[in-house]
């Protein structure tokens, strides 16, 4: 999906973006209701060359609404796997790749009678990313341990800047600074 802005206007508002979302999901919406009348007449009636092909359209129709869904929406992602990316990038596709799959279940479970999609799609991408942190650092801990880790490479950059990066890092000083157990 483009997204383009109407001249003169210098940036993407929040409010243009929940109305640009509120319109897909509306889409989205309308577009299920009718692949289910769709797959209920086919179901009924004998195999109508007509009904499979509006079916098969509307399911078509459906995944580029839910492409389009996804690229207005991926900066929630990117934004989030920042966090977790401050200074390396060894594993941001991977977590990115996460954040996908979050997004990809946001959407598929959302319902806008609950709010923005914002705030529903922060939980599964919180859980797809953090989950592919701990797979990626630390298969055997916890996932509420990372939900510390960008307080934890914030007190390791200030070390480092403090220190530099040729000296052996403190992991006591390093957990004293992020207030946290030298164990997380």
């Amino acid at each position: 999906m483009e997204v383009v802005l109407a001249s003169g206007t210098e940036q993407f508002t929040a409010e243009m973006f929940r109305t640009c979302n509120d319109g897909l999901f509306t889409r989205r919406k309308e577009l299920q209701a009718r692949i289910a009348g769709l797959r209920s007449r086919a179901d009924t009636d004998e195999p109508d060359p007509a009904t499979e092909a509006a079916l098969r359209r509307a399911e078509r129709e459906l995944e580029e609404v839910t492409c389009e869904i996804m690229v207005a929406n991926y900066g929630l992602v990117r934004r989030y796997v920042a966090s977790f990316t401050s200074r390396s990038t060894e594993h941001s596709e991977d977590f990115e790749s996460a954040g996908k799959v979050g997004l990809l279940s946001a959407i598929s479970s959302y319902d806008p009678a609950r709010g923005p999609f914002a705030s529903w799609a922060f939980k599964p991408i919180q859980r797809e990313v953090l989950r592919a942190v701990r797979d990626a650092d630390h298969p055997n801990l916890n996932l509420g341990d990372f939900e510390k880790r960008p307080i934890i490479l914030a007190a390791l950059r200030a070390f480092q800047d403090e220190h530099g990066t040729e000296v052996a890092v403190d992991h006591a000083e390093i957990a004293r600074r992020a207030r946290v157990s030298e164990a997380q």
